[in-house]
Parts: C-alpha cells; structure tokens; sequence
C-alpha cells in the first residue's frame, strides 16, 4: 500500500474537512488510523452539508443509507500484508468518480491509490451497488399489460410513441432498398 496515501490522500486530508465541525479540525494520524480499524462513522454538521454534497453530488444521510446497502459487499479485510482501503472510503471513490467523470490517473492524484486498484474498486463497487439496490428499488414488469402501461407513460411524457413496447417485438433484420 502507498504510505503517501495514508497522510496525503482525499479520504485522510479532504474527506475531513468535510465531515468535522470547524476548517482547522481535522483528525491527526493516530486518530485516522483509530477510525480507520474501527469504521466509526463521522459527524457531520448541519452547516456544512453543503460542502460534503458539493464534493460527492449527495447529502451525507443519503450516502450513509447507500453505505449500510452496499458496505457487507464491498468491505475487506486487513491482511499481513498490509491494511486494506476501507468500504467507506472506496463507496466515496466511486461516488466521486460517478459524480465528476474524472479519470483514473486524476483519481490517483487525488485519493494517492493506484489507477489498477482504482479501476477495480470502481467496478466492484457499481457491481456491488446494483447487486444491493435492483432487488429493492427497480421492478421489472412480469406482462405485456405492463410493458404497454410504461410504453404509454413514456409516450405521453416524452412523445416518444412505442418506446415501452419495443422488448415485446422481436428484432427484424433490415433489407437495403436496392435488394
């Protein structure tokens, strides 16, 4: 793991400025690491909350529900190795990627974590975010009934005519004019 990475990246730098009460109280590292073994959760002032959905595009009581979802699936275990990235703090990657578009190598700069582990906790936890949340918040329709019901919302929505119909008809193949 890149020691830099423990007193210089976002999760132990930004991430609380944004979560403590004043600009100047920020953990030190003792505390860091205390925090970091046992996943306490942090605080986060209602003046602030401006700040901390500035930075991740969503409030702080948004991410902690998203984070109960989607922590069991994402969460490591240290190792002789050496400490594993947190759950909390790969869920604030991800959501931070998710929200700027930045690139892996910007990332890296940012959160000191390799662009290779990057890209791996970025497509672990989308993976882990749709495994937690697509059984409870999105429904898929079971009938034809319910694919024409969607197809005419859309329809009177957006104007777009048969546009909840289209998984009903099988793919035709498209002949060119001349033949």
């Amino acid at each position: 793991m890149c020691r830099r990475r423990l007193t210089a990246g976002a999760y132990r730098t930004t991430v609380p400025y944004l979560i403590t009460d004043k600009p100047g109280d920020t953990m030190d590292q003792d505390d860091r690491n205390d925090n970091r073994r046992q996943q306490s959760r942090l605080y986060l002032p209602s003046n602030r909350l401006g700040t901390f959905r500035n930075f991740f595009r969503m409030d702080r009581h948004i991410f902690d529900i998203l984070y109960r979802f989607v922590a069991p699936f994402i969460s490591k275990q240290d190792t002789s190795f050496g400490l594993c990235i947190p759950a909390e703090e790969r869920l604030m990657l991800t959501l931070r990627f998710l929200a700027t578009g930045a690139s892996y190598r910007d990332l890296f700069y940012t959160w000191k974590i390799s662009t290779a582990a990057i890209s791996y906790i970025i497509m672990e936890t989308c993976e882990a975010i749709s495994t937690a949340l697509i059984p409870t918040y999105v429904t898929v329709p079971q009938n034809s009934t319910q694919w024409l019901k969607i197809g005419e919302k859309y329809h009177n929505r957006w104007n777009f005519p048969n546009a909840g119909s289209l998984p009903l008809f099988r793919q035709k193949s498209v002949l060119h004019p001349n033949q």
